[in-house]
């Protein structure tokens, strides 16, 4: 049988009715499923004041898709989590003649 990823059919037995976990059959086919949309959450500057604490209470929401969008409130600015005083990366060189 051909992958459902590959946007083929399934013959497999396991799912009789032709559908999978996170998955719609399309139209006319019993066989034949599409992935869905992923759900898109906009949040109020209220929820997403403390965007872990929204990510937790979505999560039951999102869990049956296994992703989600979070479009952040227009108001919202990420903190500057780097302390510049004591963050470093340490540098390299790359030798450019001897890629292949």
């Amino acid at each position: 049988h051909k992958s459902a990823f590959s946007g083929g059919c399934t013959s497999d037995p396991a799912m009789e009715d032709g559908s999978a976990p996170g998955s719609t059959p399309p139209t006319g086919s019993s066989k034949c499923y599409e992935a869905r949309e992923a759900p898109v959450f906009r949040p109020t500057t209220k929820e997403f004041q403390h965007p872990a604490r929204y990510i937790e209470s979505i999560a039951e929401q999102v869990r049956p898709y296994g992703i989600c969008k979070i479009i952040p409130p227009a108001s919202w600015t990420p903190p500057f989590q780097i302390n510049r005083n004591t963050f470093t990366f340490r540098t390299r060189v790359q030798q450019v003649n001897y890629l292949a």
